[in-house]
C-alpha cells in the first residue's frame, strides 16, 4: 500500500489519528503536526456526476444549483471540468455485428457520425467529423473489427464515402440501403401532386416501397419499376435550352433524380427479406438524434470543443446508459 504524503511539508511521516465528527478517517502528519483528511477527487467527481447527467438531460444550471444547494459557479465549474475530460468509445465485442451506420449535421460544416450496434442497442463508435468521409468510415470499419465487432450486415443511406468503405473493409457483407430514405427523398423529389404523367405513375410504386415483406411481392415492384423506366426512358432524355446560360439542360431533373435513386438502390433494397435480423431502416436511430438535437439546443452556446464532448458524454450517458467507473484522470 502506497505511503500517504502530508499537504503541507510534503512527507511521509504521517501516522492514523483518529476520525472525525462525520466519521471520515484523519490523519497527522508527526513533522510539521498538521492534521487532515484524505480527499479523493474521483470520488468527488462521481458524485458530481449527478449534475452532468441532469444538464445532459436538459436541466438548466440554475435548477441544478439550487436543488444542490450549491453556486451556479460551482455547478458549472464541475460541468466545465467533464466537458474538458470527454468519454472515448468503449466497444463491446460482437462477431455477428447488424451494424447500423447514419450520420446526423450541426449546422452545415459538423458531423456526427455515429455506429449503432442493432443486437446490443448500443452506440459501438462515433466520430465528430466535418463530412461522411469515406477513408475515416475506413478506419473506423477496421477498428472495430480490432475490438471485435464483426459485420453480418450494414444498413446506411448510401452515400459514395459509405459505399467505398463499405466495399473496401466488408465487399461481400450484405449492404442493407435504408428503405425509408429512399422513400422519403423519392417522394420529397416527386413532390405531392407531381404535374407530369411518369411522376404520377411512380409515385404509388415509390409509397409502396416500405409494404413489401416478401420476396415475391418485391420482385413484382422491381418488374413494375423498371417497365417504368423503360417506357419513359424518352421523356426523361427531354431538354430545354435556357436563353441566361446558353446551354441546354434536362427538363425533368427531379424526376431523373428519383429514378436514379431508386434504380441505384435497387440491388441492395431487399436484403432484410433474406435474412429478418438485418434492419430494414436507420429509424431508430435517427429517433435517438432527435432527442439528443432537442437537448443540445438548450445548450447551443458551447464551443466547438466542448460541443463535441458534450455529444460524447451525451452518447455515452444518454443513449448508451453507462457510467465512468473512474475520474482520476
Amino acid at each position: 500500500m502506497p505511503k500517504r504524503k502530508c499537504r503541507t511539508c510534503q512527507s511521509f511521516k504521517v501516522v492514523s489519528w483518529g476520525i472525525n465528527k462525520s466519521g471520515s478517517q484523519r490523519f497527522r502528519c508527526s513533522i510539521c503536526g498538521i492534521s487532515f483528511t484524505a480527499k479523493r477527487k474521483d470520488v468527488a467527481k462521481r458524485n458530481q456526476f449527478s449534475w452532468l447527467k441532469r444538464w445532459l438531460f436538459g436541466s438548466t444550471i440554475s435548477a441544478i444549483a439550487k436543488s444542490s444547494r450549491q453556486s451556479q459557479e460551482t455547478i458549472r465549474r464541475s460541468l466545465h471540468w467533464f466537458l474538458d475530460h470527454p468519454p472515448i468509445p468503449s466497444p463491446k465485442p460482437n462477431g455477428q455485428c447488424h451494424l447500423i451506420i447514419d450520420a446526423t449535421w450541426f449546422k452545415k460544416d459538423c458531423c456526427l457520425l455515429v455506429y449503432w450496434d442493432h443486437d446490443l442497442q448500443k452506440i459501438q463508435w462515433w466520430r465528430y467529423t466535418t463530412s461522411e468521409n469515406g477513408f475515416e468510415i475506413t478506419r473506423d470499419l477496421r477498428q472495430l473489427k480490432v475490438e471485435g465487432i464483426i459485420c453480418a450486415s450494414i444498413t446506411s443511406d448510401g452515400g459514395k464515402g459509405l459505399n467505398m468503405a463499405i466495399s473496401c473493409v466488408y465487399p461481400t457483407t450484405p449492404h442493407q440501403r435504408c428503405v425509408v430514405h429512399i422513400q422519403r427523398y423519392g417522394l420529397a423529389w416527386l413532390t405531392r401532386n407531381p404535374k407530369t404523367i411518369p411522376g404520377q405513375q411512380l409515385k404509388p410504386l415509390v409509397q409502396q416501397l416500405s409494404k413489401i415483406k416478401t420476396e415475391k411481392q418485391a420482385d413484382q415492384w422491381i418488374k413494375k419499376v423498371l417497365a417504368w423506366e423503360k417506357r419513359w426512358s424518352w421523356f426523361l432524355k427531354e431538354k430545354t435550352y435556357q436563353e441566361e446560360t446558353r446551354n441546354w439542360w434536362y427538363t425533368h431533373k427531379s424526376l431523373r433524380k428519383v429514378r436514379a435513386l431508386v434504380l441505384n438502390a435497387i440491388p441492395n433494397l431487399f436484403h432484410y427479406l433474406k435474412d429478418s435480423k438485418i434492419p430494414k431502416t436507420s429509424n431508430g436511430l435517427e429517433g435517438r438524434f432527435g432527442s439528443l438535437k432537442m437537448h443540445y439546443r438548450q445548450h447551443r452556446g458551447l464551443s466547438k470543443k466542448r460541443r463535441k464532448a458534450y455529444l460524447a458524454w451525451y452518447l455515452t450517458v444518454v443513449i448508451n446508459g453507462e457510467k465512468p467507473t473512474r475520474f482520476d484522470h
